[in-house]
């Protein structure tokens, strides 16, 4: 059962990983509110910039969403700003 949770390319389901802290619980609460099936880049991307960038990113895709722009893919949505943000602010 627990061999379910990853993927045949090493890819962790969201709904099945298990958190290790404060952060990583939080990780996996945007990954769920963005219909991420896998929490990897998630993971990654807070690693990589940290939580607070991660926030500050699902806010500007929720008042996207809120002022009705129409978001198809909202994980690719999400991790875009994030790209965006990271450039902007020197990768943090």
């Amino acid at each position: 059962d627990s061999l379910e949770k990853f993927s045949t390319k090493g890819r962790i389901l969201t709904e099945a990983y298990t958190p290790n802290g404060s952060e990583e619980y939080r990780c996996k609460e945007l990954a769920t509110m963005l219909g991420d099936k896998y929490i990897n880049r998630m993971l990654f991307s807070r690693n990589k910039y940290g939580l607070s960038l991660l926030e500050r990113s699902y806010g500007l895709l929720a008042e996207d969403a809120r002022s009705g722009k129409e978001i198809k893919n909202a994980p690719a949505y999400f991790f875009g700003i994030v790209e965006k943000m990271a450039q902007n602010n020197g990768g943090a």
